[in-house]
């Protein structure tokens, strides 16, 4: 089963780094190689192709609502294709994905990127192809677009491995654009979900530089996922239009594909408490094939604002292949750490999706329901997502495939899922009745959305918002 998020995160101070600076792929061993040769970036590989109004405050804390708050805009789900529309899909996704890796080789980086460009257009979250993309785009010194589709890549990694060698792609990348900082914790984050000497040697030869100590150990991520609180992006703004200003140009290259395509934010609050308009959620639309949305907290302090992390993020290309409906349920404002302490804003956030994956020939759907909280005092702090459900499934595409040819699905169909009780109050934060499925392992915190999936128990709320 590959939706498990036991190691499947990233730390806090990465997230900041990587706005400051899905379709799993059709294959089991697809992501970029650190083995690869001294001096090269790591190269994405995948052998299996080759052979194929206003909301006012309601509810309680207890529970997210089912129906949304403050309507996301919906998009409309592309129809699903014939299975003979399928079969010349798959054909020619795999025949530009094969003639762009020779083009590259060949060291004919242009041609080769146009070639992935094509096959994105088939399947636009491809893991394979938007890594061999970044990979192509390294080689030929476009550092920027190597940045962008391979940061897009690592959205959609299932695996440990995968996001092990893309973590370690997006450091050599900012390595080579001067962000040692950003590179270094990269290459901790890699080598948290798999070890590799090309990569600590990486990693050491770099902290050499900076005197730095290395801990890539995901307890550790962990451990800083839970008392460091989501991380700020900026402070001191002047209001919404400025926290804009600044998500327009920190955070727009890791949601676009092409530094044409450019961002709007919106400074209309998402997810505000009714007439309460200090605190809420901006909304960052970026480009159009693909469309990519992502929310982010901002806070009121005094006269002066505080801009978050993204706690939301959903991507739909408009063509068959990947769907994803995002919610912004009715937010709550609670006493939770006591009255001396103020009130506490509580979002309800969600995201259903689904995800078609041609080269393998199966599909997966997924949903999940999390809890961001926020508070203020001399400061805004806010909880990285909270999760409440997570469910997973991945099945077969179209059956008819599956006698036409050989897949192999070894560990990669069935179902996983997540459920707790969260309750708020006295800062605390209760988790109870939980209902996992085999496989998961508590505490973790998946980066990819669905949050910080917590074990039975009480945990310090105070801790959990980074106080």
């Amino acid at each position: 089963m590959k939706r498990l998020p036991s190691t499947s995160l990233l730390s806090p101070l990465l997230l900041a780094l990587l706005a400051c600076s899905g379709s799993s792929s059709p294959a089991k061993d697809t992501g970029a190689d650190a083995e690869a040769g001294q001096g090269e970036l790591a190269k994405t590989s995948d052998p299996g192709l080759e052979e194929q109004p206003e909301v006012k405050p309601e509810g309680d804390a207890k529970a997210p609502p089912k129906t949304p708050g403050k309507a996301v805009e919906k998009r409309k789900k592309p129809a699903k294709p014939s299975i003979d529309e399928g079969r010349t899909m798959r054909r020619k996704l795999l025949t530009e994905l094969n003639e762009g890796r020779k083009l590259t080789k060949a060291g004919k980086y242009e041609e080769a990127m146009a070639r992935y460009r094509e096959a994105l257009t088939i399947d636009a979250s491809d893991v394979a192809v938007l890594g061999e993309l970044g990979w192509a785009a390294y080689k030929s010194g476009d550092l920027e677009l190597a940045h962008r589709t391979t940061t897009a890549a690592m959205r959609f990694a299932k695996e440990d491995k995968q996001l092990g060698m893309l973590l370690y792609n997006l450091g050599r990348i900012d390595e080579d654009r001067g962000q040692l900082d950003a590179a270094a914790e990269l290459y901790r984050v890699s080598l948290a979900r798999r070890p590799n000497d090309v990569v600590q040697k990486r990693l050491d030869d770099l902290l050499a530089k900076q005197s730095q100590p290395a801990e890539p150990t995901v307890t550790a991520e962990i451990d800083a996922a839970m008392s460091s609180g989501l991380a700020r992006l900026g402070e001191g703004l002047a209001g919404p239009e400025d926290a804009c200003a600044l998500l327009e140009k920190v955070a727009c290259e890791d949601y676009t594909m092409d530094p044409e395509d450019g961002c709007e934010c919106d400074p209309a609050l998402a997810g505000a408490p009714g007439a309460d308009q200090s605190w809420g959620l901006l909304h960052l639309t970026a480009g159009m094939a693909p469309m990519q949305e992502a929310w982010f907290p901002v806070v009121k302090v005094g006269e002066k604002w505080t801009v978050f992390a993204a706690v939301l993020y959903a991507y739909n290309p408009g063509a068959f292949g990947i769907y994803e409906e995002a919610s912004v349920g009715a937010s709550e404002v609670k006493a939770l750490l006591g009255e001396s302490e103020g009130t506490q804003l509580i979002f309800h956030l969600g995201k259903d999706r689904s995800d078609s994956d041609m080269g393998i020939n199966e599909v997966e759907s997924e949903s999940y329901e999390i809890y961001v909280i926020c508070s203020r005092g001399s400061q805004a702090h806010c909880t990285v997502p909270l999760a409440a459900v997570h469910t997973y499934d991945r099945t077969i595409l179209f059956d008819e495939m599956e006698t036409e040819e050989e897949f192999d699905h070894t560990d990669s169909l069935g179902e996983s899922h997540y459920r707790a009780k969260l309750d708020f109050a006295d800062g605390k934060l209760k988790v109870s009745e939980i209902d996992a499925s085999e496989g998961y392992v508590l505490p973790a915190y998946d980066w990819l959305g669905q949050g910080l999936m917590l074990a039975g128990g009480e945990y310090d709320l105070r801790k959990l918002l980074g106080l």
